[in-house]
């Protein structure tokens, strides 16, 4: 009697030790490198992870405090009428139903297909109030579909300017893929882990990891196998990102713009101004967060100044000063003009931007 109520008692732990131990793989993901352990709650939310189960490299960088400020300030201060390039002058093109918003950044006379019409353009001086009108003609450009992408040629000019659709809104991965030639021209660049740290105080950091030098294959293969999957973007509803991935696009004058993922597993990008997102599945998520955790050396950025202390922006805030002759936006691109040029093998033949420059 005694061996059997033994034997039962065994059963009896081994089946709770076990229920535990699924009960936690469920939740915890460990990488073979042991860099960290994400915790999936069933939201989709990540948890907290403590520092000491991270192996980052730190990567100090030395910067003035006014250059560190600069650096980060979100806000870029609208140019005078006079400092704006013709495209940007007069940048919103209204055609087939659709307005379009030309960048800063011209194509090569090759790339221009047939012309599909005339257009008096309007531009409006933020300063003095003032409107303006130019003269322009709008081409196709090849073999791309124009409810996505057209060019303009302003009067009195010699150069191709690129214009966007930025309500373009696909029905499917695989149509956006193939409707802006995605793969043709998209160059992917540094991906950024985004994570809440608790340190050994008890005190909450978030931090931002950089992953440099990443095979652009493997983004293709783990996040864009599935074409068939929709769009199922809404302005109202926000998913928090755990990676994002920095994109150049030198044809449409695109720099460190992004496609990221996240938690709950959606693939989300703005290319072309406006918000594109599509469920490509938790587990794809998870799997992706992981093999580029495992396989690629993160860099834990640290900005110091001159003296070796350490930089932030609490103190930016601190020692802002409101700008009173000026107007402030936001703004990520630049006042210079850029082409972009194809190269004999359909390539870009811009060099692809890189963050750390």
């Amino acid at each position: 009697m005694k061996k059997c109520l033994k034997i039962i008692c065994i059963i009896i732990c081994t089946i709770i030790v076990l229920g535990v131990v699924f009960y936690f793989t469920d939740y915890i993901i460990y990488n073979k490198t042991k860099k960290s352990i994400l915790f999936f709650k069933d939201t989709g939310v990540l948890m907290d992870k403590k520092t000491e189960e991270h192996n980052w490299i730190i990567k100090e960088v030395v910067m003035s405090r006014e250059d560190y400020y600069k650096t980060h300030d979100l806000l870029g201060t609208v140019p005078k009428w006079e400092e704006l390039s013709i495209a940007q002058q007069f940048s919103l093109v209204k055609y087939n139903g659709n307005n379009y918003n030309t960048r800063n950044t011209t194509i090569s006379e090759e790339m221009i297909g047939d012309k599909i019409g005339n257009v008096v353009l309007t531009g409006y001086d933020e300063y003095t109030k003032a409107t303006y009108t130019h003269n322009a003609e709008f081409y196709m450009v090849k073999t791309f579909q124009e409810k996505c992408i057209i060019a303009i040629q302003y009067e009195g000019t010699n150069e191709y300017y690129v214009a966007i659709n930025a309500n373009y809104r696909p029905s499917t991965l695989g149509n956006f893929i193939e409707d802006l030639k995605l793969k043709e021209i998209v160059s992917f660049g540094t991906i950024y882990y985004d994570y809440c740290d608790t340190d050994s105080e008890g005190d909450k950091h978030y931090e931002s990891i950089e992953f440099p030098n990443i095979n652009n294959d493997i983004i293709w293969q783990m996040l864009f196998d599935d074409i068939t999957v929709e769009n199922v973007h809404s302005d109202g509803v926000h998913h928090s990102t755990i990676m994002s991935i920095s994109v150049d696009i030198p044809l449409l004058g695109y720099k460190n713009i992004n496609v990221s993922v996240s938690e709950d597993g959606y693939l989300m990008t703005n290319i072309l101004g406006t918000g594109k997102t599509f469920y490509i599945g938790k587990e794809k998520v998870e799997n992706f967060v992981n093999y580029i955790i495992e396989n690629y050396d993160g860099y834990k950025t640290v900005y110091v100044d001159e003296n070796g202390n350490k930089l932030s922006l609490e103190e930016s805030e601190e020692e802002a000063k409101e700008e009173k002759d000026t107007i402030m936006v936001y703004d990520n691109t630049t006042n210079e003009t850029s082409q972009y040029i194809p190269s004999s093998s359909g390539q870009n033949s811009i060099e692809p931007y890189n963050p750390q420059n």
